[in-house]
């Protein structure tokens, strides 16, 4: 598999009061999935950790991605990777058509904890 046909995933977790906006590849020898790395990450949190969101996009953005999320959310920046965010700022991820997602997936079961009835038509729900 070459660089331009990888994979990469930017991701929301929740837990507790605070969203981790990261990211991860696909298609490596050893993929790190969202589940690999939420398996690393819930052990140390004093919150049950929940997957809220997965953006697919190629592996050449993703870098890009998570950095406009990340700036884009500097001033609610908690520590890290760690923000606090608020509905807006969620639904705000799933109105920009300009970025170069092409898969987008939400956990329907978080939808209510965040405000949301339900999803827009182009976003999937993951169960």
């Amino acid at each position: 598999m070459n660089a331009e046909t990888r994979l990469g995933m930017i991701y929301i977790i929740k837990a507790g009061p605070y969203y981790k906006i990261g990211k991860s590849s696909i298609g490596w020898q050893r993929p790190k999935t969202v589940i690999d790395r939420m398996n690393g990450v819930e052990p140390k949190l004093p919150f049950q950790a929940d997957l809220l969101a997965q953006y697919q996009c190629f592996f050449q953005d993703m870098d890009r991605i998570e950095r406009l999320l990340h700036d884009r959310f500097s001033d609610k920046r908690h520590k890290g990777e760690w923000f606090e965010l608020s509905d807006a700022d969620l639904l705000w991820t799933l109105e920009q058509d300009e970025m170069p997602f092409w898969w987008v997936g939400w956990n329907i079961d978080i939808l209510p904890t965040i405000g949301l009835k339900e999803l827009p038509e182009r976003i999937y729900g993951l169960a």
